[in-house]
């Protein structure tokens, strides 16, 4: 069997989205979660070259970019591993929060979802195996970004110093992100 370069771009973004699902350190975490979206970004491209998929390719690498910037801040101050998280919510609330938010939409869970790259990798993917490697790779995702947010906002028992004074920019940057993207979404779709 022959494969075509979407499945081997499927199987290497799987890949990667296993190694990110089990990293224990935040610098590996972010490592294989870039990868794992570098890979899906080129496979949503290999099919469709529109500007709805701009649109979403910039949406879903903006929040993973708002998602590792706020996530290598807090290793700074808690720690480097991904359990050195736990508690964030009770120490920097708004911080946790659009960390929680990106991690939902970086697995691909609805509404996010459609206005993601979920809808061009449908696309892209033309037979049975991609779409089963397709379906698995979404519910590594899902583990591994889940896995993130149940952290950030289970409580902990100790008493963390946690400087937040940007907090309020980064959200205000997600906001204006996830607008100008649904805006640009909404009005490809409207001249189409």
């Amino acid at each position: 069997m022959v494969m075509d370069g979407v499945v081997v771009l499927l199987l290497l973004s799987f890949f990667s989205s296993m190694l990110m699902a089990v990293q224990r350190k935040t610098k590996y975490f972010l490592a294989y979660s870039w990868i794992t979206y570098v890979l899906l970004v080129l496979l949503a491209c290999c099919k469709s070259q529109t500007f709805e998929m701009l649109a979403a390719s910039v949406m879903s690498l903006g929040f993973l970019s708002v998602f590792s910037f706020l996530i290598n801040r807090c290793s700074r101050d808690l720690g480097e591993k991904v359990e050195d998280l736990r508690g964030l919510a009770f120490v920097s609330s708004p911080t946790a929060w659009i960390i929680a938010i990106s991690c939902y939409a970086l697995s691909m869970l609805p509404p996010f979802a459609p206005f993601l790259l979920e809808h061009y990798l449908i696309e892209a993917v033309n037979d049975a195996y991609g779409i089963i490697i397709l379906e698995l790779l979404r519910i590594m995702l899902l583990f591994g970004f889940t896995k993130i947010a149940v952290n950030v906002l289970l409580k902990t028992e100790r008493e963390v110093e946690f400087s937040s004074k940007f907090s309020m920019t980064y959200a205000l940057i997600v906001g204006l992100l996830v607008i100008v993207s649904l805006l640009l979404f909404i009005g490809v779709k409207g001249y189409a």
